[in-house]
């Protein structure tokens, strides 16, 4: 069953959960308790228990989830996740016995729940504990239901001027400015960022405007979104284009 192909029926009380596509569009889904749960050879609604917060961890009732490639994955059997899929999300803190501050307030998450206690933990990087579960995608359940929970120190406020809409690209685009944490580039460096999706534009536009300036290509089979990367400030970005089954088309300055 696809993602957006289950709708249960509104019932009183019940709010809404915005799914935001890659694409960019949306589906409004009314559920009362209700998640997308992976199970086997696909999706299905079911109902399931709220979460409990353990010590250190918040509620978060979920306002707006997107739908991230790695969650298809996820249905077709990649990583053998069984539970709730999701992990771009935007919500507002319920209950947070540590972090009482954040209760009302929008939040967006860091995904990666270290144990807390192991060598890289205790240096502050939890996102790569070898033990740590990840929300919708390893051993946690995740984003596409009414509420989820993780360490209250992994939720950070959206500020007042950031729409939902645009808070819910947070978490990709943390990854895509990560590639600065793994790899130290040289100024004028060319850099070619290979495939024109969601990430790839966000790659490209990130590598843009993080020093060192640097000449950045992004090669992909999609006009239209090649030209999404030069929409906007970022205009050094050079887009490439390969036309699907032909050969590669020499980038063009944006």
């Amino acid at each position: 069953m696809a993602l957006s192909e289950a709708r249960p029926a509104a019932t009183a009380g019940s709010s809404p959960v915005v799914v935001v596509a890659a694409a960019g569009a949306a589906e409004t889904l009314r559920r009362d308790r209700l998640a997308e749960t992976d199970i086997e050879g696909g999706l299905a609604l079911s109902d399931v228990p709220d979460p409990v917060p353990s010590p250190g961890e918040a509620l978060v009732r979920v306002s707006v989830a997107g739908i991230c490639g790695t969650d298809l994955e996820l249905v077709k059997g990649y990583s053998g996740f069984h539970g709730t899929p999701g992990h771009e999300f935007v919500g507002v803190v319920e209950a947070s016995a540590d972090r009482t501050v954040l209760i009302g307030k929008r939040v967006v998450g860091e995904i990666n729940a270290g144990c807390g206690v192991c060598e890289l933990c205790t240096a502050g990087d939890s996102r790569h504990c070898p033990s740590r579960t990840v929300l919708g995608i390893v051993g946690r359940d995740g984003a596409h239901a009414e509420f989820l929970k993780l360490p209250s120190r992994n939720l950070f406020e959206v500020p007042g001027n950031v729409t939902e809409e645009a808070a819910v690209f947070v978490e990709p685009l943390a990854a895509a400015i990560g590639i600065n944490e793994r790899f130290q580039f040289a100024a004028d460096s060319n850099v070619a960022v290979i495939g024109d999706g969601k990430l790839g534009i966000l790659c490209a536009r990130a590598l843009n405007l993080m020093p060192p300036s640097k000449s950045v290509t992004m090669i992909g089979r999609n006009d239209e979104n090649a030209s999404r990367c030069c929409r906007g400030p970022v205009w050094p970005t050079r887009c490439g284009n390969r036309e699907r089954g032909g050969g590669p088309v020499a980038p063009k300055r944006c």
